[in-house]
């Protein structure tokens, strides 16, 4: 990997002319192009590539016509374009593995906190449940209270008996 100055001086360009290629080769040089610490890396491929293109815009500005290209060099471009192309699927199949992996912890997640959930709406429920009778239990001695508050000390005193038997 080498920074875009070295680039430009193992090109024999100006660094503007770097950038100049990857802007315009972008799609193609994406999988060989860093950022490291704000630095705009570039690995030995797209060095390559954008070797290429400066040579060919040489011959096309100095009115030359390109070299045909013998087979062996078609070969080879066509060897490096699959592996590129591979590269880049292998690149993006790990991207898609770790936002699988990422929403599947997720959903983990979620469904946790949904059992926690539920059992914190049971638990609530319970207690509800609980307040309920307390308060018809209350009311029901209450009532009692009342009507042993109206009755004479004798109905009184046999409602308690009574109250203590059962």
């Amino acid at each position: 990997m080498k920074k875009v100055a070295e680039t430009a001086e193992e090109l024999d360009v100006s660094r503007s002319t770097v950038y100049k290629y990857l802007k315009k080769m972008e799609e193609e040089l994406s999988p060989h192009v860093e950022e490291e610490d704000g630095v705009t890396v570039i690995a030995e491929e797209g060095i390559e590539l954008i070797r290429e293109e400066v040579e060919r815009n040489k011959r096309r500005q100095s009115g030359q016509q390109p070299q045909a290209e013998s087979g062996e060099e078609l070969e080879q471009k066509e060897k490096k374009q699959p592996k590129k192309e591979g590269k880049t699927l292998e690149e993006m199949q790990e991207r898609v593995d770790s936002l699988e992996e990422k929403v599947d912890n997720l959903q983990n997640q979620m469904e946790e906190r949904e059992k926690r959930l539920k059992e914190k709406m049971n638990d609530v429920v319970s207690l509800t449940n609980n307040l309920y009778d307390f308060a018809e239990d209350l009311d029901e001695k209450l009532t009692r209270m009342e009507n042993f508050e109206s009755k004479s000390v004798l109905e009184k005193l046999r409602d308690f008996v009574a109250g203590r038997e059962e």
